[in-house]
């Protein structure tokens, strides 16, 4: 796997160029600077379908049929005992709307933004590395993703790899998801965020005491930790039972139960149902 220079920041960008363009971006490091290709084909297109929409709720049951062209959408209309037709050259939408896409990028890399280039369907940007190391993060190159470096965890019929995000387990957090980015905030019980990348160019926030779950498909996922200690517990380690538990139903922190076997867990804060199986704050009732 071949290391990155992209941080934090560059990813949220190609998440927001996804959300303007949807699709996509592709992306290329080269030695000096990296390449974002946007496929611009969605953005005209829905530019257009804006324009169509609003003559169509402007027009009602006038508008009898629209032609949409290359370059121009025609729209037939009612008017009695006839019909005429609007011809609407779109070129202009079209490149306004590319136009604005690039305005966002800009204004989102400022100077790190080298140049842009528009092609017919698409536009490239050349984007400078970001040379700054920030004080209170302690970012690495990403690598290969170990597994090892996390635990072995289990759930009904389950098993996953997953580490906790703490400040005192950097280097097996690095080595689980293959790098990333600590962010800790020099304000006082401030609550670190650890960013890594999922696979696919995109990274993902887990704050502090959140799991980084690695899925049986290979996804890197995160899971608040209540959530995740109410599913899975480390291999090899049980919750003790009762001859005859029903799980959740058996438990004390379990109230409020209706005819239905659902209620209320004290434990997680939650709504719950009996036939859960029982987690790690599991209470006997009868004790």
């Amino acid at each position: 796997m071949t290391e990155s220079k992209l941080n934090p920041f560059d990813a949220e960008l190609l998440v927001m160029i996804g959300d303007i363009a949807k699709s996509q971006p592709e992306v290329e490091e080269k030695p000096d600077r990296y390449e974002i290709t946007v496929d611009t084909t969605e953005i005209q297109r829905n530019a257009i379908e804006a324009l169509k929409q609003a003559v169509a709720g402007r027009l009602g049951k006038r508008l009898l049929v629209t032609h949409t062209l290359d370059a121009a959408v025609v729209f037939n209309v009612e008017e009695k005992p006839d019909r005429y037709e609007i011809t609407v050259d779109t070129t202009e939408i079209q490149r306004n709307a590319i136009e604005a896409l690039k305005q966002a990028v800009a204004g989102r890399l400022g100077k790190r933004l080298l140049v842009t280039h528009t092609l017919d369907a698409a536009v490239v940007f050349n984007v400078e590395y970001d040379p700054t190391e920030y004080p209170e993060q302690i970012r690495t190159r990403l690598v290969e993703p170990d597994a090892t470096a996390g635990t072995r965890y289990c759930h009904t019929l389950l098993e996953v790899d997953a580490i906790q995000v703490r400040r005192d387990n950097l280097d097996d957090l690095l080595r689980f998801t293959g790098g990333g980015t600590m962010t800790i905030p020099r304000t006082p019980n401030g609550r670190a965020v650890y960013s890594f990348p999922d696979g696919n160019g995109i990274f993902i926030d887990a704050p502090e005491t959140y799991y980084i779950v690695r899925e049986p498909d290979g996804r890197l996922t995160t899971r608040p930790e209540r959530e995740f200690n109410r599913e899975f517990e480390p291999k090899g380690v049980s919750v003790p039972k009762e001859p005859g538990d029903k799980g959740c139903g058996n438990c004390a922190n379990f109230t409020n139960e209706d005819v239905n076997g659902n209620g209320y867990c004290e434990a997680f804060k939650c709504e719950q149902s009996c036939g859960v199986m029982p987690c790690q704050e599991y209470k006997p009732k009868n004790q």
